[in-house]
Formats: C-alpha cells, sequence, structure tokens
C-alpha cells in the first residue's frame, strides 16, 4: 500500500493589523489633550506539514505594542484559496480559544485548530493559502 503525503504550507501574506477597543478614552477637559489615537496589534502565523486526513495547529503570534496589557477578546482566522483548483474548502479551522492576556509591550500565541479535509485534491501538494486574520482587544484589568 502506498501512502501518499501533500505538504501545505500556510503562510501570512502581510501582517493584519487591528483595532484595539477600550484603550482611546476621552480627554477629561482641563485643557487636556486627547489621547493618541490607538496603535494595532501585529498578528502573523504559519503552519505547514498537513496534509490529507492530517490536523495540528496554526500558531497566531499576536504582539501587543501598548504599555499596558491587553486581553483578545476575538480572534477570526480565513483562508483564501491556494490556486482555483486548490480551495480554501479542504481546510476546517476550529474556533480560536478567547482570553489570552498579552504582557505590556509583549506577545503571546494563540493555537488555532485547523485540518486538512482527507480528500484534498492532488493540486494542494506544496499550496500556499493566504490568510487574513480580524481580532479585537480590550485593557486588561
Amino acid at each position: 500500500m502506498t501512502t501518499r503525503r501533500v505538504v501545505v504550507a500556510i503562510v501570512v501574506i502581510a501582517t493584519t493589523a487591528l483595532a484595539v477597543s477600550g484603550v482611546a478614552l476621552a480627554a477629561r477637559g482641563g485643557g487636556r489633550p486627547a489621547p493618541p489615537a490607538p496603535v494595532a496589534l501585529t498578528l502573523s502565523g504559519a503552519v505547514d506539514g498537513l496534509f490529507p486526513g492530517a490536523s495540528t495547529v496554526l500558531p497566531v503570534n499576536v504582539g501587543n505594542p501598548y504599555r499596558f496589557a491587553v486581553r483578545v477578546t476575538s480572534l477570526e482566522v480565513v483562508v483564501g484559496d491556494a490556486s482555483a483548483a486548490c480551495r480554501a474548502t479542504v481546510l476546517e479551522l476550529g474556533p480560536a480559544p478567547p482570553g489570552a492576556v498579552l504582557p505590556r509591550r509583549g506577545s503571546a500565541v494563540i493555537d488555532v485548530p485547523i485540518a486538512m479535509r482527507a480528500d484534498a485534491p492532488n493540486e494542494c501538494q506544496g499550496a500556499v493559502f493566504p490568510v487574513d486574520y480580524t481580532a479585537t482587544a480590550e485593557r486588561d484589568r
């Protein structure tokens, strides 16, 4: 019996920025200037070694540029088609666990479950899928 392995790489095409909610606070009168606009967190991730029927995690690195800790309240990962013959539907993503706390000016990894369907076509061998991230966070109290 011959076993065929399809190796797939998921690579971030670009680091995606996200807005942090609850960070920009209104100035309280007294001539105080408004706080600066929120700075974006950074998101990146990659996984390889997927093949039909395999499952693993997509480690998403989330960076926090703030001088205070933030809590990630949601993280959504959307995978695009690698090609017309290798559609994103061959991949199944699980939900990202909520509540990761990013230390001030630090980062954390959030593991998102990912699997490749057993019936993935041969055209997916060596495929690279574009990935978009959307997340929200708030100041950790």
